[in-house]
């Protein structure tokens, strides 16, 4: 096997390794926004659970200081054939990590996946969660918008009905 085969092998252990520390959670069970600290040191993902509705919206970000998570690397949104990747950043002293869900046409009901990868400088590092959620509430037409779709119609009627006798 040659050198360059041996550290690619080594290389991609050593990285599937990192990701045996992915632990996961169901946000249910925290609430909107709550601190959460990383067991091990180095390479990390974490796994949050969250059901929703049909064309629901909302976001989740992750934030911490850098002298707890040297900054995040991926956070992904996923499941029921959806995948998005959010976007990964530094404010100031801060690391970030944040995803939003549109009114998406393909979102269907259901459990969906938000994985954080991050770089956590000590075991027991910190950092906090803050997501919203909320169903897309039906449109309800207005008393005057149906009062006047039943004028109209009436109209196309009463229309159709004189066209008859002549």
């Amino acid at each position: 096997m040659s050198t360059i085969k041996k550290i690619g092998l080594s290389a991609s252990l050593l990285l599937a390794s990192g990701f045996a520390n992915a632990a996961s959670y169901d946000l249910a069970d925290h609430g909107n926004n709550f601190a959460h600290d990383v067991s091990v040191a180095g390479l990390f993902t974490d796994v949050f659970n969250v059901t929703l509705n049909a064309g629901a919206t909302g976001s989740i970000l992750f934030s911490a200081a850098k002298e707890d998570i040297s900054g995040f690397t991926s956070i992904i949104f996923q499941g029921n054939g959806v995948s998005l990747t959010g976007s990964t950043g530094s404010f100031g002293n801060f690391s970030l990590a944040e995803a939003s869900v549109g009114s998406l046409a393909g979102l269907v009901a259901g459990t969906y996946t938000i994985s954080v990868t991050g770089n956590s400088l000590f075991s027991g590092a910190g950092y906090s969660v803050d997501s919203t959620f909320a169903a897309v509430a039906s449109p309800v037409p207005e008393p005057s918008s149906i009062a006047l779709m039943l004028g109209g119609l009436g109209l196309v009627g009463f229309m159709a009905a004189r066209r008859k006798k002549v």
